[in-house]
């Protein structure tokens, strides 16, 4: 049986696996196809397609996640067989990489109150693609000896409660979905369960959302059963992943959400149906 994984990330946003290593280390857990769905940028998907071009033994889908926010609630959007090369989705996500340095500027004028100076020159340096998140701050206070781990680093200081919090740009989800679908992509909800915000489902499938990632790491048996109801109730494609970060701590690793390729299957004639 061929096994899939739709939602990994690699080290051009905030994984710690490189793509070659990423690649490999699907292939050793058994998986027939993945998704690199890094934060807000493609680059990663246009280097290991490069790579599988050459290999062959492996598909990659193309991908992206991208943050937005609704009432105070951070929501996810995978895109999944978006148009890599288009236009629009460049200059989205050349916006985003601003808006993303803008927001990392704002966090270490904050954390100078707190007598820790970190040059954002430093901070690049931990990004392949110079999309820059939090992760990249905690690694370079880590690296200038201001904190011990990433952890302490988000627990005292960048964490969503902690006092050097900066939200990122109030993007709408409706917003993301559109490009989204402009790119010739299908828009998935990411992981609803640890959302926490059902009553959004509806809303967003008025405006084009196509699927739900029902199958994730920290969902419970009744909220896979719960989402799997409200997919089928909604007219909305079942999709899942193991969210992997590479060894990051607090992610799961590649290979502990391991799916059917059918689910591929299905994504896959659902965006020929649109889109061809």
């Amino acid at each position: 049986m061929k096994y899939i994984d739709l939602h990994v990330h690699s080290n051009y946003s905030d994984g710690t696996y490189s793509v070659e290593k990423l690649l490999k280390h699907a292939r050793e857990v058994g998986l027939s196809a993945i998704s690199i769905t890094d934060h807000d940028t493609v680059e990663g998907n246009l280097k290991a397609l490069r790579i599988v071009d050459d290999n062959g033994d492996i598909e990659v889908i193309p991908g992206v996640e991208f943050s937005s926010y609704k009432n105070r609630k951070s929501v996810h959007i995978l895109g999944y067989f978006i148009d890599l090369h288009s236009p629009k989705l460049q200059s989205f996500i050349n916006y985003m990489k601003v808006s993303r340095y803008e927001r990392a500027l704002k966090i270490l004028d904050k954390l100078k109150r707190y007598n820790i100076e970190v040059p954002i020159e430093i901070v690049q340096q931990f990004t392949r693609s110079g999309l820059i998140g939090r992760p990249h701050i905690a690694q370079a206070m880590k690296y200038m000896g201001y904190v011990a781990t990433e952890r302490e680093a988000f627990e005292k200081y960048i964490g969503n409660e902690a006092p050097c919090y900066v939200p990122q740009e109030a993007i709408s989800p409706e917003k993301v979905i559109h490009i989204i679908r402009e790119v010739k992509g299908i828009p998935v909800l990411a992981h609803p369960g640890k959302l926490g915000y059902d009553e959004l489902i509806p809303e967003l499938k008025k405006h084009g959302l196509l699927g739900l990632e029902v199958y994730y790491p920290t969902h419970t048996n009744e909220d896979v059963a719960r989402y799997k109801r409200i997919a089928k109730e909604l007219g909305l494609i079942v999709t899942g992943g193991s969210d992997s970060h590479g060894d990051r701590e607090g992610y799961p690793r590649l290979g502990e959400c391991r799916l059917p390729y059918t689910i591929l299957e299905g994504l896959r004639n659902l965006w020929v149906k649109l889109y061809c």
